[in-house]
């Protein structure tokens, strides 16, 4: 049984390796640049950094929207 255990591949592994590909194929297709403006900001980057950047941003408001109304809720 050991034997088996040790020559399989754990699913965790396979749909790791399918996110890493899917990821590097992802970067690969979007890293022409583009012009991003906010507020009185001008820059250029990369497609998928300016992609990336975003879905973090959103993600932090997201927490911290929720923890406020969390602790506004325990009031």
């Amino acid at each position: 049984m050991s034997e088996e255990r040790s020559r399989s591949v754990s699913p965790t592994v396979v749909i790791g390796a399918i996110l890493a590909i899917a990821l590097a194929v992802f970067v690969f297709q979007n890293s022409h640049e583009v012009p991003v403006e906010v507020f009185f900001w001008e820059f250029e980057g990369p497609l998928w950094l300016v992609l990336l950047v975003t879905i973090l941003v959103a993600l932090v408001m997201i927490e911290l929207i929720g923890s406020l109304w969390r602790a506004r809720r325990r009031r």
